[in-house]
C-alpha cells in the first residue's frame, strides 16, 4: 500500500472542504430563490382574490359548485 504524505492529505481535505462550501452556498441560493418565488406567487394569489372580492358580485349556490357528471 502506498502512503500519501501528510501535506498532500491536508491539501486534499482542504480542496474537499472548498468544494463542499461552494455546494452549500449554491444550495442556499437556490433555496432562497425558491422561497422568494413562493412568496411572490402567494402575494399574487392574494391580490387576485382581493380583486375578485371587490367586484361586488353575489355568489349563488350554483356558481360555487360544479356539476359532477
Amino acid at each position: 500500500m502506498i502512503s500519501t504524505p501528510p501535506r498532500e492529505r491536508d491539501m486534499f481535505a482542504y480542496k474537499l472542504e472548498e468544494l463542499r462550501r461552494a455546494e452549500l452556498i449554491e444550495q442556499a441560493g437556490t433555496y432562497r430563490l425558491a422561497r422568494q418565488l413562493r412568496q411572490a406567487r402567494r402575494a399574487e394569489r392574494s391580490a387576485a382574490k382581493d380583486t375578485r372580492k371587490g367586484g361586488g358580485g353575489v355568489n349563488t349556490r350554483h356558481e360555487r359548485f360544479v356539476r359532477a357528471a
